[in-house]
Parts: C-alpha cells; sequence; structure tokens
C-alpha cells in the first residue's frame, strides 16, 4: 500500500516540475545509521519505516514531511532533501516528556509517532 503512495506522491510532484522522491538507502547505511539512533535516542525504529528508507529516503511533500536517514551517513548526500530522523527527535527530546516517543515525521498541526514502550 505505501508504495502505491508513494508512486501516487511521485506523479504529483513530477506535474509540478519538483524532483523526484530522495533515492532509498543501501542496507549498510541503514544499519550504521541504526546504531547512531539507538546510541543517541535510546530506541530503533520499526521494522516498517526502516523498509520505507530502503525504497525512499524520507519525503517531504504538500506539508507532510516523513523524516529519513540522517544527511551525514549518505554518500550520495548532495542530492539529498529531507529531514533527518536523529537530527529531529534531537530536537523534540528537549522536552523530557516527548522521549517516550520516536518522533517519524509531521505536517502543519500533527506529528508521526511511534510510542517507544
Amino acid at each position: 500500500m505505501w508504495k502505491e503512495k508513494l508512486k501516487k506522491i511521485e506523479e504529483n510532484m513530477a506535474k509540478f516540475s519538483y524532483g523526484p522522491l530522495n533515492p532509498g538507502v543501501p542496507t549498510e547505511t541503514i544499519e550504521l545509521w541504526m546504531d547512531d539512533v539507538e546510541k543517541t535516542l535510546g530506541t530503533i525504529p520499526p521494522a516498517e519505516y526502516v523498509h520505507i528508507l530502503s525504497h525512499d529516503n524520507g519525503v517531504e511533500w504538500n506539508g507532510f514531511i516523513l523524516y529519513g536517514v540522517d544527511k551525514e551517513y549518505l554518500q550520495y548526500n548532495s542530492g539529498f532533501s529531507g529531514y533527518g530522523l536523529i537530527e529531529q527527535n534531537t530536537i523534540w527530546y528537549e522536552n523530557e516528556h516527548q522521549k517516550k516517543y520516536l518522533f517519524l515525521g509531521e505536517s502543519n498541526i500533527s506529528w508521526y509517532a511511534y510510542k517507544i514502550e
């Protein structure tokens, strides 16, 4: 289902002359990044989310943002446009109460969060 949704987003982006979605991230890079997610944030992302990142590294479209692998882990850094999960959660974790969630994305008035427990 999510692949169809991302395909639809990419089709809409093309209509408005936006670039393609970010490329997926290689497994080795995701594993290195996930180790640092666990060290930095104290948890690992859900498998379904990680699977999406292997196909499309983060999405930003029409007010919706899905965080991706942080830029410093990417070899194709120059073409990446998006928000890194570690970077964004570090900001959200300034509020102690929010540390019980892993924030996967956001939109204008919503957060997309995974409850860690």
